[in-house]
């Protein structure tokens, strides 16, 4: 039964533990909220740990508007060891000894080279698909696995730690980077190999992990989830509003753009926010020489007396 005080819909801050899969944690928090729909806005890995935004709801629909946004990570690695999965569930694929001398300095002049727009190679085990079958089964399987280098944005890339063999890294990236394959990459050029034994996810587009909830607390207290649950209506706070009158109200409901919306300018470069005369959000509109529909969100039914 869905908690009365709970939003719907919306978007969920949760800070995935680490043993879980994305799915995974989705499933939980259908089960703590009692909602039938859920998705997340990312795939997390499940070694990894952090902020996982998850659609709730209505909130679903407009998930692919938040996939293309920029992520930033707390990335531990190990010189000196690489292993097929480029991290610290792998097998080990080369040993080989730390250089004595590498220093910050060192470590700075390596990481300049990864800052900025640079080609990636992804992983052999990720969940990217290989004629029809994902490339991690291929892998699994000894069947050798071919990924084409993508291109990818690297906005900051700092040492944070160094302690041979262990460094810790803070990434801000762009959407489809692999910090496995950028540990990787760097082991390569420092010449002993290195591979990912931590990392923590801690910003998603404008969302940030100091505004997440754990698993454990959503369990002891589900309520709780009402302030970690961002609105349909401010996921996109710069978009403007346009209210509706009874009539345009209904027009609209029925999947119509009102008569009236052609006396109607646009406010901003943007898609146009529609808000019932109660205030609900009932969809989105954009400007392409006229007003189209973008997405209309049915009301939810009352609830049964």
């Amino acid at each position: 039964m869905t908690l009365p005080s709970t939003p719907r819909h919306g978007l969920l801050l949760l800070d995935k533990p680490k043993g879980l899969s994305s799915m995974a944690a989705v499933s939980r928090i259908k089960r703590i909220l009692g909602i039938r729909k859920a998705g997340h806005t990312g795939t997390l890995d499940p070694i990894a740990t952090g902020l996982l935004p998850i659609c709730l709801g209505h909130a679903t629909r407009v998930a692919g508007m938040l996939l293309a946004t920029n992520k930033a990570y707390r990335a531990e690695l190990m010189l000196g060891v690489a292993t097929n999965t480029c991290d610290a569930e792998g097998e080990v694929s080369q040993e080989a000894s730390v250089p004595e001398e590498l220093d910050e300095a060192q470590w700075e002049t390596f990481l300049e080279a990864y800052r900025g727009d640079i080609e990636q190679v992804p992983p052999a085990f990720s969940a990217l698909k290989v004629k029809g079958k994902r490339a991690y089964q291929l892998a699994r399987e000894g069947k050798e696995v071919v990924l084409e280098a993508r291109s990818v944005h690297v906005e900051r890339l700092l040492l944070e730690h160094w302690e041979a063999p262990h460094a810790r890294l803070f990434c801000a990236v762009s959407k489809g980077t692999y910090i496995r394959s950028l540990i990787r990459d760097l082991g390569n050029d420092i010449g002993c190999g290195a591979h990912m034994t931590a990392l923590r996810r801690t910003q998603v587009g404008p969302f940030s992990l100091e505004d997440a909830i754990s698993l454990e607390e959503l369990r002891e207290n589900p309520e709780a989830a009402h302030q970690h649950i961002i609105t349909l209506f401010d996921l996109f706070p710069d978009w403007p509003v346009f209210e509706l009158t009874d009539h345009e109200e209904r027009l609209f409901g029925n999947g119509a753009i009102p008569h009236s919306f052609a006396e109607r300018q646009p406010l901003a470069d943007a898609p146009h926010r529609i808000l019932s005369r109660d205030g609900r959000l009932m969809g989105f509109v954009t400007w392409e020489d006229k007003w189209k529909v973008m997405m209309i969100f049915p009301e939810d039914p009352a609830p049964k007396a």
